[in-house]
């Protein structure tokens, strides 16, 4: 760090370097040795954003960490390192209050340092042996101490800053050296002040934070076996309010200034480069030209992390500290104070004493909407705010303008449905674990696992943020004035709709909702057959089928097309299973045939019993759906009536089985009673005989064939809905789903942050080692 790193040996510099070399020595290192300020001091030019550069500069300074790793148990310079650092904090926020760049600079720098340091030690160790390098002083002095009972007046010194280590700060006493570090990293994030000057030892602070919690990555599992994990949820509880509150104000406020600056750009703050103590100089462009071989070709996009911000690091954070349910038998503090703090511009005479903090909800809610399309952590932040906070999910079904938050929810699940290209199986560790339960009939429940998931074309949706988005519609469709609202809400030239039409120029927000849910529908009834994905949407569609209104020709042709395709699926599905069972009695007489043969058909049997089955559940929704809108909207939806007449032939199918006839009733009273008054109109109208209104084609025909366009049966179906006597469809209990999460939520959400820390932290973990989640697919 004392050196200047050239073009040609960027590597050999990097082994060479005095200051590391000494670092990771064999040699003890004094707190107060002058030495801490020239490692501090330096310039780091390196491109954060590169995984390649990144993964380079690791290769090279990994002999040195594996040299310091080794020796540290003697020498104990992590832990010197540590106490150095912490030692600065207390002048930090004085030196801030003054603007001291130097010495912010400075600890920046310490804490990049540690950083790397963190995330290098966290793969290669065990939790506990992570956390005792930070205090450990080594067996050099205990050996000494035991064999001899003396040492000399430095090793006295580093032995007495040990043992008040834990006693530094305020009075408070830590039980180890580790705590006193990690609180010294929450106090710079609440008390330090957010600026030009600040935000790069902030940036760094987040990310420490995230490589002290990195150990999760290298487990088979969610475990509770990180110490700093149980530090923050246990020991520091009492500050958990005041730790979501700042990370929130992060996220909404400090989104645009940028991070990780050039040594230029840090010189123009007032830290200076000089070739005695800059680290790196140029080393970006240095990596640049190594890596592309003198063409200056460019990244792929997955090649590189995204742009870095004080808001995405704090808002990762933040997820990471509150999807534990619960820590060491206690409930997450984190969560709570999440769950309950209320809006800073509502104006309340009675004082809520279990308000956690305020905070603006206009801002978040602003803020939510510019980012749930775009950037993958604040969908899963949306649905933690609509599923535990109260306050937050009211003031979001209070909005005016709800579509600018729909609308983005509903492009991630259309674009994230349309881009699938398979099915694999998927691993629990990777399933949502959560269900919608219906209340109808006493409440019937409805749960179901996820048996698929998928690849998709392009990396830009996750497949967990297609459910996230399913879930968090099926959230906001259980509120009445929800239901009501979206189809009042008009939506101008929706082009990113796929369909076999030109763009929609117009259409109600409640009209587009049921476009995007019967499109990924479909997509999943023949590609996909994900029956969680399956239930949980046709609950969304239930939630808001009484509340239809106005529907399109085209939002009505696409609903009852969802109906056809899944009853042609029903019907290909059971002719498959005749001739597996025609087949089956043969093969079991058969001599030749092994046992692999009969448990494969066997195999192949149940599933399709399971799609069946799922089958039928979707069918009869989709026809309680119909039911619902022509019970309580036959009147606002003459077009779903024109649709059901001109599908007439559809619904026979459904007479004779004993799942469907009781919902097929209501729709042939429909039908029958509509075709024959609306037949009657167009035939006074023409002045012709009595025409036959038939199912298919044969409506259009017999309608042209009478001189009736598509308008005047419309308008013939008008009249006859303001003459409909409601009372003579059977009622049905309302259609209500709600969703409700698993108790353990752990295994879907916990490996799915940390996919997010590490696609988009900044932070370059080896994807080798990871056994969290595949990292290398």
């Amino acid at each position: 760090m004392g050196a200047v790193i050239s073009n040609e040996n960027v590597g050999e510099i990097s082994l060479q370097n005095e200051l590391l070399q000494r670092l990771a020595g064999r040699i003890p290192l004094n707190s107060n040795d002058p030495y801490w300020n020239k490692l501090f001091s330096f310039n780091f030019n390196l491109d954060q954003q590169s995984r390649k550069i990144q993964s380079n500069f690791l290769e090279n300074i990994n002999p040195i960490l594996e040299q310091l790793m080794h020796n540290t148990r003697e020498t104990g310079n992590i832990a010197t390192l540590i106490k150095t650092f912490n030692r600065r904090c207390g002048e930090l926020e004085a030196s801030a209050k003054c603007e001291n760049k130097i010495f912010i600079w400075q600890a920046s720098n310490a804490l990049l340092i540690i950083r790397y340091i963190s995330v290098f030690l966290a793969q290669r160790l065990s939790p506990t042996e992570f956390t005792n390098i930070f205090g450990n002083r080594g067996s050099l002095y205990e050996t000494k101490k035991s064999e001899n009972n003396e040492i000399d007046d430095d090793d006295e010194e580093n032995l007495d800053e040990n043992t008040s280590d834990s006693k530094e700060g305020s009075g408070h006493h830590f039980e180890s050296a580790a705590e006193h570090f990690l609180v010294n990293l929450l106090r710079i994030l609440t008390r330090i002040q957010v600026n030009k000057i600040t935000i790069q030892l902030h940036a760094e602070t987040l990310r420490v934070l995230l490589a002290l919690l990195s150990t999760e990555l290298y487990e088979d599992g969610v475990h509770e076996r990180s110490v700093f994990l149980r530090i923050l949820m246990l020991k520091v509880r009492s500050q958990s309010g005041d730790i979501v509150r700042v990370l929130l104000e992060n996220f909404l406020q400090h989104h645009i200034e940028p991070l990780d600056l050039s040594a230029a750009e840090q010189s123009g703050n007032g830290v200076t480069d000089t070739n005695s103590s800059s680290f790196v100089i140029s080393l970006w462009s240095t990596l640049q030209r190594t890596l592309s071989f003198g063409g200056g070709i460019q990244e792929e996009e997955l090649d590189r992390f995204p742009t870095q911000s004080l808001s995405s690091l704090s808002l990762t954070l933040l997820l990471a500290l509150i999807y534990y349910p619960a820590y060491g038998g206690q409930q997450n503090s984190y969560k709570q104070m999440l769950c309950i703090f209320q809006n800073a511009q509502e104006v309340s005479s009675l004082a809520n004493l279990e308000a956690s903090f305020k905070l603006d909800f206009t801002q978040l809610y602003n803020r939510l909407c510019q980012t749930v399309y775009s950037e993958r952590p604040p969908l899963l932040l949306l649905y933690l705010l609509i599923h535990n906070n109260v306050g937050f999910r009211n003031f979001v079904h209070s909005r005016v303008n709800l579509e600018q938050l729909v609308l983005p929810v509903i492009r991630v699940l259309f674009d994230g449905m349309c881009t699938t290209t398979g099915s694999t199986p998927s691993s629990p560790a990777n399933k949502v674990r959560g269900r919608s339960q219906s209340l109808q009939n006493g409440g019937r429940p409805q749960k179901s696992t996820i048996s698929k998931t998928y690849t998709l074309k392009t990396s830009k949706i996750h497949t967990h943020q297609i459910y996230l988005a399913l879930i968090v519609l099926l959230m906001l469709s259980e509120d009445d004035f929800f239901k009501k609202v979206i189809h009042e809400m008009t939506l101008k030239n929706v082009d990113w709709y796929q369909s076999d039409r030109a763009p929609i120029a117009e259409i109600t927000l409640g009209g587009l909702i049921i476009l995007v849910f019967t499109k990924t529908i479909q997509i999943n009834t023949i590609r996909l057959r994900d029956r969680y994905f399956h239930v949980n949407s046709l609950a969304t569609l239930a939630n808001l089928s009484s509340c239809f209104k106005q529907l399109t020709p085209f939002v009505c042709q696409k609903l009852i097309g969802l109906l056809e395709t899944m009853t042609k699926r029903h019907a290909k599905l059971i002719r498959a299973m005749r001739e597996n069972a025609e087949r089956d009695p043969v093969r079991k007489v058969s001599k030749n045939d092994d046992d692999l043969d009969l448990e494969e058909l066997q195999d192949g049997n149940d599933d399709l019993h399971s799609d069946i089955t799922a089958l039928e559940e979707g069918i009869r929704t989709l026809l309680e759906i119909i039911n619902a809108c022509l019970c309580r909207n036959l009147r606002n939806n003459p077009n779903l009536i024109y649709t059901v007449l001109y599908k007439r032939e559809l619904f026979e199918h459904y007479h004779q089985h004993p799942m469907f006839q009781d919902l097929v009733w209501n729709i042939y009273a429909v039908i029958n009673h509509f075709t024959a008054r609306v037949e009657a109109i167009i035939s006074a109208n023409s002045g012709n005989g009595s025409p036959t209104f038939g199912g298919g084609n044969a409506a259009s025909a017999n309608a042209i064939a009478n001189n009736a366009s598509v308008s005047d049966i419309l308008e013939a179906i008008k009249k006859t809905a303001i003459e409909w006597p409601t009372d003579r469809l059977k009622k049905f209990p309302d259609l209500r789903f709600k969703y409700i999460e698993d108790d353990n939520t752990v295994d879907f959400f916990v490996p799915y942050i940390w996919r997010l820390i590490y696609e988009s932290a900044g932070i370059y973990f080896d994807p080798v080692a990871i056994q969290l989640f595949k990292a290398t697919d």
